[in-house]
C-alpha cells in the first residue's frame, strides 16, 4: 500500500499515548504523554492546564479560581531521536519547522547532541515520516557518533 503523507499523519493522529505522567506539582497542570509512533518515541509536553482538587468543590476561593483560569495552557512536541552536533540540528530545525532544538541532558560527551521541539503535530510528523519512508537517511546520512548516555558512565565513576 502506497501511503501518503496526509494519510500516514491521519493513523498518527489516531495513535492511543502509552503512558502519561505529571511533571512538576499536582494541579499545575503540566504533563508529559509518551507515543509511539512506528517505532519512534515521541513526547507531548502540555504546560499550565491547571486544575483544582475535585474535593473542595464546592470551597473555592475567588483566589483559587482565578489562578485556575490565569494559566496559559501550551503543548509541545518532542522526537526523541538525538542529532549530533549543533550545526545540524538546527539545518534540521530548519527543515521540519521545529520551533527550537535543545540539548540532552544525558550525553557523556557534553555539547554535542541535541533534540527537536515542535509546535505542530504535523512538522513532527515530516520528521517521523521521513525516518519511516527512508528519506531521513537519504538525506541526511548516519550520525557521524554513536550516542552514549552519562547516567552508566557516571555510575562507574562513582563506584
Amino acid at each position: 500500500m502506497n501511503e501518503t503523507f496526509e494519510q500516514f499523519c491521519d493513523r498518527m493522529s489516531k495513535v492511543e499515548k502509552k503512558e502519561e505522567f505529571v511533571v512538576g506539582r499536582a494541579y499545575q497542570g503540566n504533563s508529559r504523554a509518551i507515543f509511539d509512533f512506528e517505532g519512534q518515541c515521541c513526547w507531548l509536553e502540555s504546560f499550565g492546564y491547571r486544575t483544582l482538587p475535585k474535593d473542595q468543590m464546592t470551597t473555592y476561593t475567588p483566589a483559587q479560581m482565578m489562578w485556575a483560569i490565569s494559566g496559559t495552557p501550551s503543548d509541545q512536541w518532542i522526537h526523541s531521536h538525538l542529532f549530533y552536533t549543533k550545526d545540524r540540528a538546527k539545518r534540521m530545525m530548519k527543515e521540519y519547522r521545529a520551533k527550537r532544538f535543545d540539548e540532552d541532558p544525558y550525553p557523556r560527551e557534553e555539547g554535542v547532541w541535541f533534540f527537536l521541539v515542535f509546535a505542530e503535530f504535523e512538522d513532527l510528523m515530516r520528521l517521523v515520516w521521513d525516518i519511516h519512508t527512508g528519506a531521513f537517511k537519504e538525506k541526511w546520512g548516519d550520525e557521524a557518533k554513536e550516542y552514549e548516555s552519562c547516567i552508566g558512565y557516571l555510575k562507574d565513576k562513582v563506584s
